[in-house]
């Protein structure tokens, strides 16, 4: 509907209205009349309370809506700070990190620098003074062969030799020493049997002192080693003397 009917519409029904009040007001007496005043008095003031209550509450909801709307917009704006904050956060740990490592990188990268120089330098050295031994060797070898008159291959195959020999003869003494070191347990060993089986089977069988000679192995072309095993019934015991033949 446009705003020109809603006009008329308007316009029509304040003409029927003042008709009829005239009509009205002709007829009615005028205590009716004060009546119907008093009346639309009334009707009009308890509009006007009326307008004012919906004005009032129409002006607190939109407050309320508008505390409402404030609030949850602070919630929220403070929950965005709160987020940017954490992020910030998490950015200045991360250049720290980041900081701390590209430090660390450069002090690496230093260090290896300067051990890197050092190496170099002492590379350098190393070559030189590789350069001094090899001189010095091969003088001490044209000395050697100068002296001795041998070549280089002479002289290491008459080192090889000496070594053959110190070695073969170091190995004949081991092997001595360890023939050596078996004969003295054997004979040792031989004593301690003959001795034992004496103890025990003697005293029962032999009733006078008897002296028995009993030969042990032995590489002297002499003669071996002799055990001289003296027991007597008084004793009850054995006496173990060695003795050699000459």
């Amino acid at each position: 509907m446009s705003i020109e009917i809603v006009w008329l519409l308007i316009g029509v029904a304040l003409v029927a209205g003042a008709v009829i009040g005239t009509v009205l007001r002709s007829r009615i007496s005028g205590s009716q009349v004060a009546a119907a005043k008093q009346s639309a008095s009334q009707i009009l003031a308890e509009a006007g309370k009326e307008a004012d209550i919906l004005r009032k509450e129409a002006a607190i909801q939109a407050k309320d809506a508008l505390l409402g709307a404030k609030t949850e917009w602070e919630s929220e704006a403070k929950e965005m700070r709160r987020e940017l904050q954490a992020q910030e956060k998490r950015l200045l740990q991360r250049e720290e990190n980041l900081d701390r490592k590209l430090t660390q990188l450069e002090e690496r990268e230093d260090d290896l620098g300067r051990r890197e120089k050092h190496f170099g330098g002492l590379e350098d050295r190393l070559k030189q003074r590789e350069s001094e031994i090899d001189k010095l060797i091969a003088e001490q070898r044209a000395r050697l062969e100068s002296i001795s008159g041998l070549s280089a291959e002479e002289a290491r195959q008459q080192l090889m030799a000496n070594m053959e020999s110190q070695a073969r003869h170091d190995c004949a003494k081991g092997i001595k020493q360890i023939e050596d070191e078996a004969r003295e347990t054997a004979d040792k060993k031989a004593k301690e049997i003959l001795a034992l089986a004496i103890q025990r089977y003697a005293g029962d069988y032999v009733a006078e002192r008897a002296v028995s000679v009993v030969p042990l192995p032995s590489d002297d072309p002499r003669g071996g080693n002799h055990l001289r095993v003296q027991s007597g019934a008084a004793r009850g015991g054995t006496d173990l003397s060695g003795a050699s033949d000459r």
